[in-house]
């Protein structure tokens, strides 16, 4: 709903747990090699605003890779 203003929006997603889902895209999302627990096993260009954004934003999100590899259907 694009009527509904910008304080809406951040409130209604504030405290919330989001699911994104995406393909490994060297260089928007990546593996890292290092990675220690869930919040560090993907990098990248999109993940870092992903992190950015939910910081600023206050929500969490979790990262699920697309079994086909395939963007949308």
């Amino acid at each position: 709903n694009f009527t509904k203003d910008y304080e809406t929006r951040i409130k209604e997603i504030q405290n919330q747990t989001l699911k994104v889902t995406t393909v490994i895209e060297p260089p928007y999302v990546m593996l890292n090699p290092n990675w220690t627990n869930s919040t560090d096993k993907y990098m990248g260009f999109c993940i870092d605003i992903l992190l950015d954004l939910s910081e600023r934003l206050s929500f969490a999100f979790e990262i699920e890779i697309v079994k086909d590899e395939i963007f949308g259907k």
